[in-house]
């Protein structure tokens, strides 16, 4: 019998939500989503995690005095060294995976509210995908 060889990234979340999240960028461009993270209710969009970083890089540059510069040094630094700074999956490293949300609210009324929101899957111990807009 061959012996294959086991992969030693673990996986992590849910497998439905990982194969969605999977597709966000490829075949999906969003779909809403609930997720429940340390008791807390988080409702929103996910998105891409390229889409998530060109929005909290606009957010950076327009934050104030110093975040043009600061999202500056961050664009150079990600062309100059090849590497992608908010990478999840960088070769070799066992690194978590995302969930990238937009238009979050958090709370079954909506207490707080996020332009952006980031959530690792391994955290979420329960979703649905729909979102629960406060009336």
């Amino acid at each position: 019998m061959k012996d294959f060889p086991v992969s030693r990234r673990r996986l992590e979340g849910d497998s439905h939500l990982r194969m969605l999240t999977g597709l966000l960028g490829k075949t999906l461009e969003s779909f809403g989503v609930t997720v429940i993270v340390s008791g807390e209710v988080l409702s929103g969009l996910a998105i891409s995690r390229d889409e998530w970083v060109e929005q909290w890089l606009e957010g950076v540059r327009s934050s104030g005095p110093g975040g043009d510069m600061f999202a500056t040094v961050v664009e150079m630094s990600v062309e100059q060294s090849g590497v992608y700074i908010l990478e999840d999956n960088l070769p070799g490293l066992d690194s978590p995976l995302y969930l990238h949300l937009k238009d979050v609210q958090m709370g079954p009324a909506g207490d707080a509210t996020f332009s952006l929101f980031r959530v690792r899957l391994s955290e979420i111990s329960a979703w649905s995908p729909n979102v629960i807009r406060s009336s």
